[in-house]
């Protein structure tokens, strides 16, 4: 990712690149009033969807990749840095199966992602 930024005291930061992730493991856990819940519904009628999940996570892409672009800015104190900063995430692949296939739930389904930090540096000598 690029990063610029301007300025002494104060720096204004400019990043945009592209990003790349990938997920190596996942967990699910559900807590026990939820589990009564889904029990309930489902012994109503068996074929009551459950949540938002269409497919089986070992059918997920676990390969992602996209663009990044965001902007900041960094105040250098004599207690440390701050360093405050927004970034927003476009996806390029999909998640799960797009509507290319029959079987396929989505027309896209790619990740969108709003990120904003505040981040506190020691100086170390």
């Amino acid at each position: 990712m690029t990063h610029i930024y301007f300025g002494d005291k104060t720096r204004f930061i400019i990043n945009v690149g592209p990003q790349i992730g990938y997920l190596f493991n996942d967990k699910q856990d559900m807590s026990s009033a939820l589990a009564a819940d889904v029990e309930a519904r489902q012994s109503v009628d068996p074929n009551a969807p459950i949540g938002v999940q269409y497919s089986p996570f070992d059918q997920l892409n676990k390969f992602d990749y996209g663009i990044v672009g965001g902007i900041g800015m960094t105040l250098q104190t004599g207690v440390g840095n701050f360093d405050l900063e927004g970034r927003y995430y476009f996806g390029l692949g999909d998640v799960f199966e797009s509507r290319r296939s029959q079987n396929a739930y989505f027309g896209r389904s790619a990740h969108r992602l709003f990120e904003a930090k505040l981040t506190y540096y020691i100086k170390a000598k």
